[in-house]
């Protein structure tokens, strides 16, 4: 991982100091609690056992006490340090999916193009999760542990330098290990969390599409495919859990065992040689220090894993934050008229593919016009350049004759309204799904709904604007979502409103209610059409009919009738 996602990443601890702060203060108590207990054990050993018995049972029974206490306070206060270590880093990962959210949000939507939402929302959840494992368990591993190492050498060092040794030893152990653990475990982690990133997506494609997927009866191929993408995630995370058994318990291990049998060896010879800094009390000291060390060790090894992991979390992450957002250098945040004029414009999603060729057309305030055309005509992508969702190759769009680039995409979209073919309905109330949470006062709820041709609704709701809708709105019919599309549309009053086959998933007798309520609301809005039925843009002020990206065809309806020519072909197919 290059050295500035670390400093990211520790960018978050900086924004967390405070809980990481109280954590190192209580686990530097701990620590010294902790180095301080075995010296109990050796005076006990020392001054006290004796082979005849207890030198003085009374101060025997205070270093036992005191042993006791001891311990009892450094597991207090390695409580409290880990407690605020987990706070810190759950707070470091609620600020960290924060800024991944409002990135995302800010993204542009080509993005969205090339990246379902599954692994979107694998970024968000499931990378940033991992990540705080990083500062919850893996950071607060790796510091508990180099303090106590660090303390014990010093301590040592100052009693009786050659033991350092013994402390020494199980460093390059740990290195070598590591070393061989990173080497090895790097590209598999990274496929991991892209396996995963890759399960998220087909589980949320599969839930969405669950109708289709009965309706075709292809459960079991899709099954095929889910199980075939979890065997590889099994063999994944199995092939680096032999890795951490074989380095951990094999390597670190045996390493201890080793080291423990050399401390009882020299011990055993100073003591021999009459060497009286080579006590039974001292040697147990350094053998507590040894297997705590080994210990810290075998920890290390195991939280490596995680450690793994979250860096590559975090790579993901990064790389979602680094992806550049919507530009939006427009400095015009004037309330527009909503006149619009596409000239000489050209765009391609892909480089010389052009979607949109020499298009020339002008709408005035207050007009509505229809655009029509097979499928992949380019009928939404001049919508979508509107919005500014996408960049133009060339020409210009110009709102109330100033070029699009020069006004706020923001202040802009304040000011247009869209009802999609596919009616997107939130999880929650009817009242919040039109005001899309904004604070709008219920008369005008029930206003626009009523406008739009939603009394029937409102009838067959049990708690009115206040009944709760189910996620995409399952517990209400395809027309009464649209319905509330609409109204989420009108409440806001847009000065340009676009309708993208806003009528293909409604029945004709609903579709009646909405053109009633519709043609009573759009005077003075600028408005676009885009439909399938002719039959719902008969009224237009003007109908452009495109094909392979060109304007082929223009007029209103009564004209392109008379043209005869492609839009009357399609009338006829329509009617037939």
């Amino acid at each position: 991982m290059k050295n500035k996602n670390f400093r990211r990443i520790f960018g978050y601890m900086n924004r967390v100091k405070k809980y990481l702060a109280i954590g190192f203060f209580w686990l530097a108590l701990a620590t010294a609690f902790r180095l301080y207990s075995p010296m109990v054990i050796e005076k006990i050993l020392d001054e006290q056992v004796m082979i005849t018995g207890i030198a003085d049972q009374r101060e025997f029974i205070k270093l036992l006490i005191l042993y006791a206490v001891i311990n009892a306070f450094g597991g207090i206060f390695r409580y409290i340090s880990t407690v605020s270590f987990h706070r810190s880093a759950n707070k470091a990962a609620i600020y960290m999916r924060e800024d991944v959210f409002r990135h995302v949000q800010k993204l542009p939507i080509s993005y969205f193009d090339n990246l379902n939402a599954g692994k979107i929302v694998s970024r968000i959840t499931n990378d940033t999760d991992s990540v705080k494992a990083l500062f919850q368990t893996v950071l607060s591993q790796f510091v508990t542990s180099f303090v106590f190492i660090l303390s014990a050498i010093i301590i040592l060092a100052i009693r009786e330098p050659w033991a350092v040794l013994f402390c020494i030893v199980p460093i390059p152990v740990l290195y070598f290990a590591i070393a061989i653990y990173h080497k090895y475990s790097l590209e598999p982690n990274r496929e991991y969390r892209r396996s995963i990133s890759q399960a998220n997506s087909d589980i949320n494609e599969n839930i969405r599409g669950i109708g289709l997927i009965k309706t075709y009866n292809v459960e079991d191929e899709v099954k095929s495919d889910f199980e075939n993408l979890n065997s590889k995630i099994f063999n994944l995370g199995f092939g680096l859990e032999k890795l951490d058994a074989l380095l951990g318990y094999n390597i670190i291990g045996k390493a201890r065992m080793l080291n423990t049998a050399l401390i009882l060896f020299v011990f055993g010879f100073l003591h021999l040689e009459g060497n009286s800094s080579a006590s039974i009390g001292f040697m147990f000291v350094v053998l507590d220090y040894t297997m705590r060390i080994y210990g810290a060790a075998q920890q290390v090894m195991n939280r490596f894993t995680q450690l793994e992991k979250s860096v590559t979390s975090a790579e993901h992450i990064f790389e979602v934050l680094d992806y550049e957002t919507e530009r939006d250098d427009g400095k015009n945040e004037s309330e527009i008229f909503g006149n619009v004029e596409y000239k000489n414009l050209c765009f391609s999603y892909i480089e010389d593919v052009l979607v949109l060729k020499d298009i020339n057309f002008k709408v005035n305030s207050g007009e509505t016009v229809a655009l029509v055309g097979h499928t992949g005509s380019g009928k939404s992508s001049i919508i979508n350049l509107i919005f500014g969702f996408y960049e133009k190759d060339s020409g210009e769009i110009l709102i109330d004759n100033i070029p699009i680039e020069q006004f706020s995409k923001q202040t802009l979209r304040k000011q247009m309204a869209v009802v999609l073919q596919d009616p997107y309905i939130f999880k929650g109330t009817v009242y919040e799904n039109v005001t899309l949470f904004e604070d709008y006062p219920e008369e005008k709820v029930i206003e626009a709904l009523i406008r739009v041709g939603g009394e029937n609704l409102l009838k067959n709701l049990e708690k009115g604007i206040h009944t709760e809708l189910s996620d995409s709105g399952s517990t209400i019919s395809a027309g009464e979502r649209q319905i509330i599309t609409f109204a989420r549309a009108l409440i806001r009053n847009p000065k340009i409103l676009v309708l993208d086959e806003a009528t293909a998933s409604i029945d004709s007798e609903t579709e009646d209610y909405i053109q009633r309520g519709f043609e009573a609301l759009k005077s003075g809005r600028t408005t676009f059409i885009i439909a399938h039925r002719l039959s719902t843009i008969k009224n237009a002020d003007m109908i452009y009919v495109l094909d392979n990206g060109k304007i082929c065809e223009r007029g209103n309806h009564e004209e392109l009738t008379k043209l005869r020519g492609r839009y009357y072909n399609m009338l006829l197919k329509e009617q037939n």
